[in-house]
């Protein structure tokens, strides 16, 4: 069967694929990213692996609106997940995936920019390094890093 490129009834399309599986892969190496720093000590300044996490996570963003407005634009045209327990978990399952992945990453840069330190993903710049630094923004983006596991509950 070839699939078509938008998702119908019966198949998801050929780009809610790859935005799916593009996803997965950058955030498993993200994961892989954050392991070397918090479990080997790995700076960014040793590896570039740990320095790709900023612009890795940025990607992994947009890719995140990305599929969010594609699933909107798809809505009618998926296929259903059914009624029962297992349909509710996936649903819900994905629900709270596609949350903590836009969570993480606004969280991040709120902490980012409350520091002071500059963010310039790809080279581009998000917003300038600053000397005086926003607390609330700091505590906000602590919190919700701190222990990525229970943050949501904290933030």
């Amino acid at each position: 069967m070839r699939l078509p490129l938008r998702d119908t009834p019966r198949a998801y399309g050929k780009v809610t694929r790859a935005l799916h599986w593009s996803i997965a892969a950058l955030v498993l190496w993200q994961f892989m990213t954050m392991i070397l720093k918090v479990g080997f000590g790995v700076s960014p300044r040793e590896s570039a692996i740990v320095g790709s996490h900023g612009p890795v996570g940025t990607a992994v963003f947009v890719l995140i609106v990305i599929r969010v407005a594609w699933a909107f634009a798809n809505a009618g045209r998926r296929p259903d997940h059914g009624r029962g327990f297992i349909g509710i978990a996936a649903k819900a399952g994905h629900g709270i995936l596609y949350l903590v992945m836009l969570i993480v990453p606004l969280a991040a840069l709120a902490r980012a920019f409350g520091s002071g330190r500059g963010f310039s993903p790809f080279g581009f710049p998000l917003f300038p390094t600053r000397e005086e630094p926003i607390a609330w923004m700091v505590t906000f983006g602590m919190r919700c890093m701190a222990n990525w596991a229970g943050s949501l509950a904290r933030c």
